[in-house]
């Protein structure tokens, strides 16, 4: 989140020097009655913005009666203004522009009150950061969404049983799934308030990949954010870590290796596999022969366990272990 704190040093018109981003925070004073501080703004089309500024009544400064007001690229044209809608005697507004630009708040005094204040700018988003989000995640469907601006942050309730592993994926430009540059994934108990795992780069890529088993079943939330204040869309999904049976199989591309059930000859379009995971993912247990742990298919390979690459499925004893890369 980015604090900016000004000098009143700047013209109370478009010449300000004063520059404030969408998602950002500044504070400075108003010095005398009538004095009016200009903020530059740059907005984009259809995105939803909220604009607060905060005084004594917020506790975020000493003004008792902040007025604030959106003009247009011009600096002449109000479009919108509010005197006391927030917390106490607080300004707050909502405003959705229909072209893309610079646009101007102003921040003054009503009735010629002084003092310090906060003005603070946010992106309407459709998840909120916290435990009342709207946002529900599950493994029958991927979910996609935007980070809009610094300090934006997504939230997604999902119900996870206790022993079971899950495995969450995070995906944005890495794998063009998205356009947000570097995801990072975090993990939240049921209250919000502690956290149980993060991830920044564990998925192809900078993508994030976050795998959690929980203790208890209940309700989690998952949290996906940009790394480093990058933003932009990405796409979440979650799906079910198991490992394979002792007589699984292995099916490869254009075969089946021979060895305990290797009769059913399902390709693996056939195959009802219940997990998702990437090429080179590590496997617990494959159970293939003498058994290999913890090797990737290209270290299958070699190893002359499989025929040739690549590994797309593995079958175990039960649908519970059943597996595809």
């Amino acid at each position: 989140m980015l604090t900016r704190t000004e000098a009143d040093d700047a013209a109370p018109n478009p010449t300000t020097a004063r520059v404030l981003s969408p998602g950002g925070i500044a504070s400075a004073r108003i010095d005398d009655p009538g004095d009016s501080d200009w903020f530059r703004i740059s907005l984009t089309a259809e995105q939803s913005y909220w604009f607060g500024m905060q005084g004594s009544a917020s506790g975020k400064g000493t003004l008792a009666d902040p007025v604030l007001r959106l003009l247009g690229a011009d600096g002449m044209v109000k479009l919108v203004s509010d005197d006391d809608a927030g917390a106490g005697k607080d300004s707050f507004f909502g405003f959705t522009p229909t072209a893309s630009g610079i646009y101007y708040l102003t921040a003054e005094g009503y009735g010629g009150a002084v003092g310090t204040y906060q003005i603070r700018t946010m992106l309407e988003d459709d998840y909120a950061a916290n435990p009342a989000t709207i946002g529900r995640l599950t493994t029958s469907a991927a979910v996609a969404g935007t980070i809009d601006g610094r300090g934006d942050v997504d939230w997604f309730g999902t119900r996870l049983t206790a022993g079971q592993t899950y495995v969450f994926d995070l995906e944005g430009a890495p794998t063009g799934k998205g356009s947000l540059a570097n995801p990072y994934l975090q993990i939240y108990g049921n209250d919000g308030t502690v956290l149980l795992g993060s991830n920044a780069d564990g998925g192809d890529g900078v993508n994030a990949r976050l795998s959690y088993t929980p203790t208890e079943t209940g309700l989690y939330h998952v949290a996906a954010l940009g790394s480093a204040g990058t933003v932009g869309t990405y796409l979440l999904r979650m799906g079910l870590s198991h490992a394979a049976g002792p007589s699984a199989m292995a099916f490869i591309a254009g075969g089946v290796p021979s060895g305990s059930g290797a009769a059913v000859g399902a390709s693996f379009a056939a195959l009802d596999l219940g997990v998702v995971t990437g090429p080179g993912d590590l496997l617990p247990s494959i159970g293939l022969g003498e058994g290999v742990d913890g090797l990737p298919p290209s270290a299958m390979v070699a190893a002359g366990l499989v025929a040739a690459e690549p590994l797309i499925g593995v079958w175990g004893d039960g649908p519970a272990d059943r597996w595809s890369l």
